[in-house]
């Protein structure tokens, strides 16, 4: 598909029209045609729920470990689950939705 959008300085609410359109097309076809592993995010309040969730999920479904220093972390299988389950939830609905801060 091809599409020609006019772009007349001398016109200043159709220039600002243009582009509107096109950051709109931009958008839609960055999503629609990004490679398989790359995700983004709409926007900074996005991932910060994202975040947010991981605080929730880590003290939820998570069984912590302690070093020999007696440090807790998290282990990487962990981090690995909510990795693929954010990758699971962009891909299948484009938006990230909180699933275990809903909980509390």
């Amino acid at each position: 598909m091809k599409m020609v959008l006019v772009f007349d300085t001398d016109d200043r609410e159709g220039m600002q029209t243009s582009m509107k359109m096109m950051r709109q097309i931009l958008s839609d076809y960055a999503r629609q045609n990004a490679p398989g592993g790359e995700i983004d995010f709409a926007g900074k309040i996005e991932f910060i729920k994202m975040l947010k969730d991981f605080r929730a999920f880590s003290w939820q479904k998570v069984e912590w470990k302690c070093d020999d220093e007696g440090n807790e972390y998290i282990p990487l299988k962990s981090y690995k689950e909510f990795a693929d389950h954010v990758f699971t939830e962009k891909k299948n609905s484009g938006y990230y939705k909180p699933t275990w801060t809903k909980k509390r």
